[in-house]
């Protein structure tokens, strides 16, 4: 288990990284909609990125690539 000071280094870090996370906009990063906690458990809810497969991206980078 943690020390009580490692638990605060922990909030403190998770809490640090969610504002972070909130805050980055672009358009090869998945948007987080909102985080919340219940019994304690953290959940991360993300934007819905429909039929996109990170195997199916670096193809088609591969793809433009090897055309270019």
């Amino acid at each position: 288990m943690f020390a009580r000071t490692d638990s605060e280094d922990v909030r403190n870090t998770t809490l640090r990284e969610l504002r972070l996370l909130r805050s980055l906009r672009h358009e090869n990063i998945v948007e987080m909609r909102d985080a919340f906690r219940r019994r304690g458990k953290l959940y991360l809810v993300f934007e819905f990125v429909d039929r996109v497969c990170f195997h199916d991206v670096l193809a088609l980078s591969l793809l433009e690539y090897m055309v270019s």
